[in-house]
């Protein structure tokens, strides 16, 4: 919508660069990853977490070695971690992640 009416200079939003640098994206080797994707999971707490082993013009052979990383390192460090997590103090009180009811609203009668 934005690069419809012209706010945004492109289709896919920020530059690869510019990604990286505010962490939308997280690449790199696995001793650089995993700190920061502890980090990300330590402040937002997901219930759902995906990752992307390949994305635009990489070989067959990167794309294997990155889901090797993922699956032999990454992915463990972050298990191990994460077994901790619920002993760890959330950022917000837990009675703000409990969803609130709508107030009633009153029904019209039909006779």
């Amino acid at each position: 919508m934005e690069y419809a009416i012209g706010r945004r200079s492109t289709l896919r939003g920020a530059d690869f660069e510019d990604q990286i640098a505010n962490q939308q994206i997280v690449a790199g080797t696995p001793k650089t990853v995993i700190p920061k994707l502890r980090r990300l999971l330590e402040e937002t707490r997901p219930s759902i977490m995906g990752f992307w082993a390949a994305d635009g013009f990489v070989s067959s052979e990167d794309t294997r070695t990155c889901i090797r990383f993922l699956g032999q390192e990454v992915l463990p460090a972050l298990r191990n971690w994460g077994s901790g997590a619920r002993s760890r103090p959330t950022r917000r009180p837990a009675s703000t992640f409990r969803s609130r009811r709508a107030p009633e609203t009153p029904r019209a009668s039909h006779r």
